[in-house]
């Protein structure tokens, strides 16, 4: 092998394992698995399961190679990134899709072979598209709102590898493969999502930065289970009567029986402090008093509800909301 195969050899292995090295990918692909579900359920008026097959980054030719036909290929762009992409379709799915399209009934009496779709069947095949390439757009911003939004849409559909060659064949590609389960009846299939390597550089330092965690759009089911656990957390607080100046000198005197005077000459507020390794928050105000026959403090003021704004909003169980909610008073037994 000459040094110039050997040098376009690193090259590739170099920008294989660059590619590999994008984390957020993989959070948007995830997020594409639980909207493509919902998204194409309203579409085809039908329950729709997907399923995330796999997800991999190969050669573009290599990608290509292992596709069967008859088959689809939509090509889309973007408003923001160079190149293009593909989504492919396999032929069972573009069927099957296509007939729930035209509201075909659900009965399937023979077995369809697979043919050449027609100028109507590229038009419905579009449309799908369009609506997988909006759940992809909401998922780019929703893993990382640095990145904005991006707009997909797609430009033309071909039956034809040859006619498909939206980047080289030695390109690496992101290819996410998905399989839908529609219906009850049998229908679904196969469809991938190619997004070339090259078209994902103006957005590459976001992609490599892992998911951290803080919420990005609207995934509920990460705000819901974010949401428990918070609300699940127990914190130590501390009641402060008040706090009073000291000399060392006077410290060092004190003994057992003797007085300390305050400055408040009304019964002082207590306040329910929480300590963190950094600083102190106090959290409510309160005053001193007695509750069946217990010491304890009522709450005086609204403070402490400023912490469960937040989780009011994404928390389903009512119960727990009412708990946060209606808390007035804290009892410290004896």
């Amino acid at each position: 092998m000459s040094d110039t195969q050997n040098a376009i050899r690193r090259k590739i292995q170099e920008t294989m394992a660059r590619a590999d090295n994008y984390p957020l990918l993989e959070v948007i692909t995830n997020s594409m698995q639980r909207g493509l579900g919902s998204r194409l359920r309203s579409v085809f008026g039908r329950s729709v399961e997907a399923m995330l097959d796999s997800k991999e980054i190969v050669r573009f030719g290599d990608y290509l190679n292992t596709l069967m036909f008859p088959a689809v290929l939509c090509i889309f762009e973007s408003d923001r990134l160079p190149g293009k992409g593909i989504i492919f379709m396999e032929g069972r799915f573009m069927e099957d899709a296509i007939e729930m399209l035209l509201g075909f009934p659900e009965n399937r009496d023979s077995v369809r072979e697979a043919r050449t779709p027609t100028s109507i069947d590229k038009t419905l095949i579009m449309n799908l598209a369009d609506q997988c390439l909006s759940e992809l757009s909401l998922c780019f911003h929703n893993a990382h709102e640095d990145i904005g939004e991006i707009e997909f849409n797609p430009v033309a559909v071909e039956t034809s590898p040859q006619f498909a060659m939206v980047t080289t064949e030695v390109s690496p590609c992101h290819i996410s493969k998905f399989f839908f389960d529609i219906g009850e009846n049998g229908y679904g299939g196969r469809m991938d999502i190619v997004l070339p390597i090259p078209m994902l550089s103006p957005i590459r330092r976001f992609l490599e930065q892992s998911f951290r965690g803080d919420r990005r759009g609207d995934d509920m089911v990460w705000r819901q289970s974010i949401a428990y656990a918070i609300a699940g957390h127990r914190l130590t607080l501390r009641a402060e009567i008040e706090t009073l100046p000291m000399d060392i000198e006077e410290i060092r005197k004190l003994k057992v029986g003797d007085k300390i005077l305050l400055k408040s000459d009304s019964p002082p507020d207590i306040k329910l402090v929480y300590r963190n390794d950094r600083e102190e928050e106090t959290l409510a105000v309160a005053r001193l008093g007695a509750y069946k026959g217990d010491k304890a403090i009522k709450i005086k003021d609204e403070i402490a509800r400023e912490y469960v704004t937040d989780l009011k909003n994404v928390l389903i169980d009512g119960d727990i909301v009412r708990k946060i909610k209606n808390t007035k008073e804290l009892k410290f037994l004896r």
